[in-house]
Formats: C-alpha cells, sequence, structure tokens
C-alpha cells in the first residue's frame, strides 16, 4: 500500500511540474520533472537494494539527458505551426530514452525497453485523447514520465 501510494504521489507531482513548467515558467518542467524521476528511481532503487555506486553515477547523465530532452523537444527542429502525434512519440521517446545511463549501470534492458515503448505510445496516443485541453494534456505527459519509472527495475 505504501509503494502504491508513493506511486500516485510521485506520479501526480510529475503531472503537476510539466503541467506548470508549461504554463508558468519551463524550467519548473525541466528541471523539476528530471529531478523527481531521478529521485524517484533512486528511492526504488534504494529499498529494492539495487543502488550501488554506478547506479548512483547514473543519475548525473539520466538527469542531464532528460532536462535536454524536456528544454528541447520544441526548438530542435523548425517550429511547426501545430504539434502531431509524432512530435509527441519523439518527445517521448527521447525522455524516457534519458534512463539509458541506469540500464547501463543496472542492466534493467527489459524495464527501459519497455518504459521507452509505454512512453513513446502513450505520449503520442494522447495527443488524441486530451489535445482539447492544455491542463489534461501537458498533465498526462508528465504523469506518464513519472508513473512508468518503476518500469526501469524490471
Amino acid at each position: 500500500m505504501k509503494k502504491l501510494r508513493l506511486w500516485l504521489i510521485f506520479t501526480f507531482l510529475g503531472g503537476l511540474l510539466y503541467r506548470i513548467g508549461g504554463w508558468i515558467k519551463t524550467q519548473v518542467r525541466d528541471i523539476g520533472v528530471s529531478l523527481l524521476f531521478c529521485l524517484y528511481l533512486g528511492i526504488l532503487a534504494y529499498f529494492k537494494g539495487e543502488l550501488g555506486l554506478w547506479q548512483r553515477l547514473s543519475f548525473i547523465p539520466c538527469f542531464g539527458a532528460m532536462w535536454g530532452s524536456l528544454t528541447t523537444y520544441r526548438y530542435f527542429f523548425p517550429k511547426p505551426k501545430d504539434y502531431t502525434w509524432w512530435h509527441y512519440a519523439m518527445h517521448g521517446f527521447f525522455c524516457s530514452l534519458s534512463a539509458i545511463f541506469f540500464a547501463w549501470a543496472s542492466d534493467h534492458w527489459f524495464g527501459f525497453g519497455l518504459r521507452v515503448t509505454i512512453c513513446t505510445i502513450f505520449i503520442a496516443g494522447w495527443y488524441f485523447i486530451a489535445k482539447w485541453n492544455d491542463w489534461l494534456h501537458e498533465f498526462g505527459r508528465g504523469a506518464v514520465l513519472i508513473a512508468t519509472t518503476p518500469l526501469c527495475l524490471i
């Protein structure tokens, strides 16, 4: 029950930070979601007994890669008039790909691949479901990036 409560709290915070970043100040999303992901993954790995030196050190490039993917998803290519589902698929792919450093350090490749696949598909599909509401759209993207974090330990 404690794990579920922790998952719900972190998922909600991820969605909230992501939305606040799109609404008020982008650094809240870029730094906040990246930090939240690393913190949550660290807590999960610690309680599973899989938080050695290499796993701890992997959080540095994980944080940087996620921060980079969150800050550049709009600016890497010329800005389109309107984003479509494949823009969001790429965003989900690159944000979830940032955990590759933890996968290298922990050898949890299956969970890593599963998370990348789910984030890519969900964030692309979420475009069709929630594009009518900015709050829901951005909240859902941030929530799924954090909600899928436990998959990194499979």
